[in-house]
């Protein structure tokens, strides 16, 4: 990987790592979730590997609004052929801003998202480009959810394959 992967990386994990809400006799790791779930590449030079691929994630909601009547969390995605990750996976790292969609009510609370960041590529070859992703989702309950995403990149170097693809997940937050 190349230093922009490597620092984008460990930034990430510093920042979850040192600011993890835990309390002393509760170890549930507040203000983070999981998913997990299909990818489906747009970008037919990206489909080339694989027209579709397992896509996990985790989210780390900040104590911070950087955006007014938003939620900012950081997010860091694998999106993979194979559990080898040898080849054939993307990485995505992003902060993300998260915004209700209408009015809140009692049924599934809706809302939106976008953020930007880098896509880190382990393709043909691996090389850090900018991303993104946008999307909606629905709280199903105070702890389970369901998301769509749209990822977008630029393309990866020496090449015209992009990370764009849709997600679809189901996740869970502590």
């Amino acid at each position: 990987m190349n230093k922009i992967a490597t620092i984008t990386g460990g930034l990430f994990a510093l920042t979850t790592i040192a600011s993890a809400q835990f309390r002393a006799d509760d170890f549930t790791p507040y203000g983070f979730s999981v998913r997990g779930g299909l990818v489906l590449p747009i970008d037919s030079n990206f489909r080339s590997f694989e027209n579709n691929f397992a896509g996990i994630g985790i989210d780390y909601g900040l104590n911070t609004t950087l955006i007014k009547g938003t939620e900012t969390y950081l997010s860091l995605d694998w999106i993979f052929k194979s559990a080898k990750a040898n080849r054939n996976s993307i990485f995505p790292v992003n902060i993300n801003f998260r915004f209700p969609l209408g009015k809140e009510s009692e049924g599934l609370k809706l809302y939106g998202f976008a953020g930007i960041g880098a896509v880190v590529f382990n393709l043909t070859n691996s090389n850090t480009q900018l991303g993104g992703r946008i999307g909606a989702g629905a709280n199903i309950n105070q702890n389970l959810f369901a998301e769509a995403s749209f990822f977008f990149s630029d393309r990866l170097k020496n090449t015209s394959i992009k990370a764009t693809s849709v997600g679809f997940y189901l996740g869970y937050r502590f």
